[in-house]
């Protein structure tokens, strides 16, 4: 993780008050939009932004809930022309004392249950909000970003010495229909 710069970025457990929601506003600067388009391989991030509330729902356990927003610089897959994507998603993060998680990949009911819930998160000491920035962030980007028509079109090989198997390949049982209906007429 790339040591941010942001001020304001850590909420400390123990500043918190259980009674009302604590509201966040976290805009990273250049230096650390820049730090963390390099964290996860983009070529740039613009307009990076969570927003949202961290509230106590019990005597041990907070939700964070919030809002990102963020513009994301990446190269096509196909063409390698930059493509700008506009990601605006809500997030949110229950976070729990470690005994209440269950330890998922050493559970029984891990092949009876296909969707555990990924809301849960360890109760840290204090809760880094850039950290939680950066994962939610890295969630929502496109894995295979595509320029406006750019497509992979097809590609025909064929081992050396051979010919390409042709677009409409033939069908080898369609002469079948014409052999039965020669043989119903023979008979």
């Amino acid at each position: 993780m790339p040591e941010f710069t942001t001020q304001d970025a850590i909420i400390r457990r123990s500043d918190l008050n259980g009674q009302k929601p604590q509201p966040f506003d976290l805009r990273p600067n250049e230096t650390d939009c820049a730090l963390m388009a390099a964290a996860l391989s983009v070529n740039g991030l613009r307009k990076l932004r969570l927003t949202g509330t961290l509230s106590a729902t019990g005597a041990l356990e907070w939700v964070l809930q919030g809002a990102l927003g963020a513009t994301v610089q990446q190269d096509c897959v196909v063409t390698l022309a930059p493509v700008v994507t506009r990601i605006d998603t809500k997030i949110l993060r229950r976070f729990v004392p470690q005994d209440q998680l269950i330890p998922w990949e050493d559970s029984e009911e891990a092949e009876l249950i296909s969707n555990p819930d990924d809301s849960l998160e360890p109760l840290p000491e204090s809760f880094e909000l850039m950290e939680i920035l950066q994962e939610a962030l890295a969630l929502e980007i496109p894995e295979y970003p595509r320029a406006a028509g750019a497509e992979l079109g097809s590609v025909k090989s064929s081992p050396a010495g051979t010919t390409a198997f042709p677009e409409d390949p033939p069908k080898p049982f369609a002469g079948l229909a014409g052999l039965r209906a020669k043989m119903a007429k023979e008979q």
